[in-house]
């Protein structure tokens, strides 16, 4: 793990891992990663007059932008009340 100023403070695959050990699904670590995906697009075309962005920061903060789904949606029920 990363500790030095200016490096990303984890890998893609410690984030992936989080997800993983937060109970995240299928589904939701691939919608992270398709966020990611999108974001890191825009982080790249930003970089035109923005050099000094961390791409993977942004694309860190993309993929776990939904970690506390694991939480919340795990305490709806799964059908809605009658």
């Amino acid at each position: 793990m990363a500790t030095s100023v200016g490096e990303t403070a984890f890998t893609r695959s410690e984030a992936l891992g989080l997800l993983g050990s937060s109970g995240a699904d299928g589904a939701l670590v691939g919608h992270g990663e398709a966020v990611a995906g999108v974001a890191h697009r825009i982080g790249r075309n930003a970089q035109r007059d923005h050099p000094g962005l961390d791409l993977q920061l942004i694309e860190l903060g993309a993929l776990l932008h939904d970690v506390g789904r694991t939480r919340t949606h795990a305490e709806r029920p799964s059908t809605p009340p009658p």
